[in-house]
């Protein structure tokens, strides 16, 4: 369902899926992937293959997960800076 989605696509599948889980992990991918994380925390990250990006957002439940929603950028980790 996330092969080739626009962020608003990876927005209504965690609004869907995301339940009550305080953490989730999306595996998804480009330009998709770098599109969501820059609309969502304002910093443009290339994610190679495999990449991992952790964004922290201040919602308190999917449902609520919006593209308005602010989110905050811990890290970028990527395969070949490990």
């Amino acid at each position: 369902q996330l092969f080739h989605a626009d962020p608003e696509e990876y927005l209504a599948v965690l609004r869907e899926k995301g339940g009550e889980h305080a953490c989730v992990m999306v595996v998804g991918h480009n330009p998709g992937m770098e599109m969501l994380v820059e609309d969502l925390t304002g910093s443009y990250q290339q994610m190679s293959t495999a990449a991992l990006a952790q964004v922290v957002l201040p919602i308190d439940s999917w449902a609520d997960f919006t593209e308005d929603v602010e989110g905050k950028l811990i890290g970028v980790w990527r395969p070949k800076e490990l």
